[in-house]
């Protein structure tokens, strides 16, 4: 029988931390942070036995965002 285990972990950028540094560390990939303009190479870092990182699309962002706004007004209108 397979086990299954999930672990979240907040990131603060207020903290000094960095969403794609952490993405990057965790995959062991190089990611490219847009926001700051930095890089970030952990291609060489050893243990990553599989990793998956989902990269969305701005219009993907941008229907998400959408959707959620059209959630909250739904829900203010209806209370």
């Amino acid at each position: 029988m397979a086990l299954y285990h999930f672990h979240v972990t907040q990131v603060s950028r207020g903290a000094g931390q960095s969403v794609i540094a952490s993405a990057a560390y965790r995959s062991g990939e190089k990611l490219h942070d847009h926001y700051y303009g930095e890089s970030h190479d952990y291609t060489k870092k050893n243990g990553v036995i599989m990793s998956n990182v989902i990269k969305l699309s701005v219009t993907t962002i941008r229907l998400l965002y959408q959707k959620w706004y059209r959630g909250l007004f739904f829900l203010k209108k209806n209370i």
